[in-house]
């Protein structure tokens, strides 16, 4: 059992007793743009106690990206061009879930972690399963869904007319394997042999990555890119550096993002007032998600089979669900009108109320702690956790279920080939051949 020091302590209980002064503000008083300040400062300020955990820092550097953007709301600027939940009181309200979900993180995740910078997200395992046998079967199932999806959509690059219309056909055309296809992607680091399979590894990546880039399926470029980066580089980067990395990322990301949306790389996404961009879009989608519960829209018994949902969707396909039992697609039931995803604070928002933000900061504080802090983890518990690490970009913002769902997914390929191994092998240990 871990011993918290005096300092962490005392540390701990002034950010907790700033953020509950701050919701309180806000509720009593509506000091909602001072909750914000508060809001940046916490955010910051975990970037900076996790410095020495670099794939755990870069979350909160993913997540400061989206919580920067309240402050335009309050300089009069529209976030995203939709209109029907543009209110001031529902932005309050998404700022305050995001200040719980520090709170849930603060309470459980250590501050200052691997000091000595002796854990990384793979510490345990690299070279736990090293497979010549499982990397070629991994590399072949990489390579026939890049061959499939290489099939399906247009190349913005080769398309003519209006970028955004192929783009949004794009969207509906291209499969789910884009994104199962990281089960297998982040397995070949799980079986890497030795450093010669590197090369297989990087032709796959670059494969992919141009699939992505070229369908302007922008998001989908990043968790593969971080699995290779962190399985590398991790710590042996000062984290300025990773600051550095993470902002050219978003750069890279913003770019991608205006091409296929017909806007020049260079000058300003605003048209008039309005801001355009994948935060303010998703910010939107998270007021929308608020404002159903606002305005009664859902009841009690809608939100609790929207949790049932959720849990299911973390095991099986969503596609096995219809809309309204899932989220946010429930809201296109509703004749909402707005440009998809939605912060997974307003995911666990319209399923726990605002207790859910606070448990979603307890479990991501803990995974941190076991990845980077527990002694003797376990193999499959780390495995299951890492892969979520590196998914952030997807569960944060659109998919909730990822949090889970492709670590479930993960843990039962290797089950499978397990089972292969036992059948075939018996008790013998699995041949590197």
């Amino acid at each position: 059992m871990r011993i918290l020091d005096k300092n962490e302590i005392l540390v701990k209980c002034i950010l907790l007793l700033g953020i509950f002064l701050s919701i309180a503000g806000y509720l009593l008083l509506g000091l909602d743009k001072q909750m914000v300040y508060v809001l940046l400062v916490v955010n910051v300020l975990v970037i900076y106690y996790t410095r020495n955990m670099q794939a755990a820092m870069l979350i909160f550097i993913f997540i400061l990206t989206y919580n920067i953007h309240y402050l335009y709301n309050w300089q009069g600027v529209q976030l995203s061009p939709y209109v029907q939940f543009q209110k001031m009181e529902y932005y309050g309200i998404s700022s305050m879930l995001s200040l719980l979900l520090f709170a849930g993180v603060i309470i459980t995740m250590k501050l200052n972690g691997n000091k000595e910078r002796k854990r990384s997200t793979f510490s345990y395992l690299k070279d736990k399963e090293r497979s010549k046998l499982w990397f070629g079967v991994c590399c072949m199932v990489c390579v026939l869904i890049l061959l499939y999806l290489q099939r399906q959509g247009t190349n913005l690059l080769l398309a003519g007319g209006d970028l955004y219309n192929v783009y949004r056909d794009n969207l509906e055309s291209i499969s789910g394997l884009a994104v199962y296809f990281y089960i297998f992607f982040f397995l070949l680091f799980v079986y890497r042999p030795d450093a010669l399979y590197n090369i297989a590894i990087g032709v796959i990546l670059i494969w992919y990555l141009w699939f992505a880039m070229t369908r302007g399926m922008r998001m989908l470029m990043v968790p593969p890119m971080l699995i290779c980066f962190f399985y590398f580089f991790e710590n042996k980067f000062r984290s300025v550096w990773i600051v550095v990395f993470a902002a050219l990322g978003v750069f890279l990301l913003s770019a991608i993002n205006r091409f296929k949306n017909n806007l020049p790389i260079w000058g300003s996404a605003e048209k008039s007032d309005i801001l355009i961009n994948n935060q303010s879009e998703l910010l939107y989608g998270s007021n929308a998600v608020i404002g159903t519960v606002q305005e009664m829209m859902i009841n009690f018994v809608d939100r609790m089979e929207l949790f049932g949902g959720y849990v299911i969707t973390c095991l099986l396909p969503p596609s096995v669900l219809p809309d309204s039992l899932k989220f946010p697609h429930y809201l296109s039931g509703l004749h909402v009108e707005f440009g998809g995803g939605g912060l997974i604070v307003s995911s666990f928002y319209v399923m726990l109320g605002v207790l859910g933000p606070v448990l979603l900061g307890v479990y991501l504080g803990y995974i941190i702690n076991y990845v980077y802090e527990k002694k003797n983890p376990n193999y499959y518990l780390s495995l299951f956790f890492v892969l979520s690490f590196f998914l952030v970009t997807r569960w944060y913002s659109y998919d909730a279920n990822l949090l889970f769902r492709l670590s479930f997914y993960t843990l039962f390929v290797i089950g499978v080939f397990k089972l292969v191994e036992k059948v075939c092998y018996g008790k013998k240990k699995s041949i590197d051949c």
